[in-house]
């Protein structure tokens, strides 16, 4: 299509050239083909002997940026006989929307309009903020010194203050372990006696000094070490075996005991008993929950009975349960 559009634009160039030959030769003094050109398109701006002012304007002639100035000098022949007219071309395909031109300069401003009337006043605004504090002003000048004022009445002397409580005196440390005794040096040699030295003048005696504060209590003593342990005494004489016992049908019970949301030390405690007719063979506990769960204890606590107790080892809360059991065999 844009192959096509130039041949058109080229073509009908030289039929406008050739119409604007013709013009020249009966006119009065054209001497300049003023034109913009783009790759073999030629777009006629006028005929004439002077510079046209779009020629020189920017995008040559307003046909856009790449088009380039161009004009060329038109001799003058004696006019030709006119040509047979031609036939009428096929009407040209509409051509594509040219750009759009530079915009105008700004009119002139308008004159100002009257006055409108008085709007109505405004609701009154709020207070401001208060503005910031003024700068401290000078300091004004020293007034005179005044006259010194009568001397005040003594004022009476305030009772004694009462003497503070004695402390309590700290409780007396144990007694440290008693150190071994040292081996025994060897008897160093006799010195040789001194000369007695003259006995000095008896000073006078001083006056009693005053009482000194109660000391501080002392430091409780450092625990006295642990004593040896004592030897292991002799193994005492085996028993005698006692009788069988009777062996039923052996019967475990379980109980269990449980608590929710608890926090680190709770126990609960569970209790197995044996059934009447049945004495207890064993026994043992277990501790089962969400948290950290420990197995305090698991002990028989009567005759016939197994007690397991729970504790919770972490920070909690946790759920928490003691499980136990005792294994009873039926009398004979």
């Amino acid at each position: 299509m844009k192959k096509f559009f130039a041949g058109a634009v080229a073509t009908l160039a030289l039929a406008v050239l050739a119409a604007v030959a013709a013009s020249a030769a009966s006119a009065a003094a054209p001497v300049k083909v003023w034109a913009c050109v783009n790759k073999g398109t030629v777009k006629i701006i006028t005929v004439y002997d002077t510079q046209p002012a779009n020629w020189t304007a920017t995008h040559c002639g307003g046909f856009g940026a790449k088009y380039s100035n161009i004009s060329w000098n038109q001799s003058t022949g004696d006019a030709g006989p006119a040509g047979p007219k031609g036939p009428t071309g096929d009407a040209g395909t509409t051509g594509p929307k040219g750009p759009t031109g530079d915009a105008g300069p700004a009119g002139p401003a308008g004159p100002t309009g009257g006055a409108g009337p008085a709007g109505p006043k405004g609701p009154t605004g709020d207070i401001g903020p208060a503005g910031p504090t003024g700068a401290t002003g000078n300091t004004g000048p020293k007034g005179p010194t005044g006259d010194t004022g009568p001397k005040g009445a003594t004022g009476d002397t305030g009772p004694q203050g009462s003497k503070g409580a004695t402390g309590d005196q700290g409780a007396t440390g144990n007694p440290g372990a008693t150190g071994a005794t040292g081996s025994k040096g060897a008897t160093g040699a006799t010195g040789a006696n001194g000369t007695p030295g003259t006995p000095g003048a008896t000073g006078a005696t001083g006056d009693t000094g005053p009482t000194g504060a109660t000391g501080a209590g002392g430091a409780t003593g450092a625990t006295g070490s642990t004593g040896a342990t004592g030897a292991v005494g002799n193994k005492g004489a085996t028993g005698d075996t006692g009788p069988a016992g009777p062996v039923g049908t052996l019967t475990q019970v379980n109980s269990s005991s449980s608590s929710s949301g608890v926090g680190n030390g709770a126990t609960t405690t569970a209790t197995a008993t044996c059934a009447g007719g049945t004495v207890m063979v064993s026994g043992g506990g277990t501790a089962a929950g969400t948290g950290t769960p420990g197995l305090q204890a698991s002990y028989p606590s009567a005759a016939n009975t197994w007690t397991a107790r729970a504790v919770e080892l972490g920070a909690g809360p946790a759920d928490l349960s003691a499980n136990a059991y005792v294994l009873c065999a039926a009398t004979v």
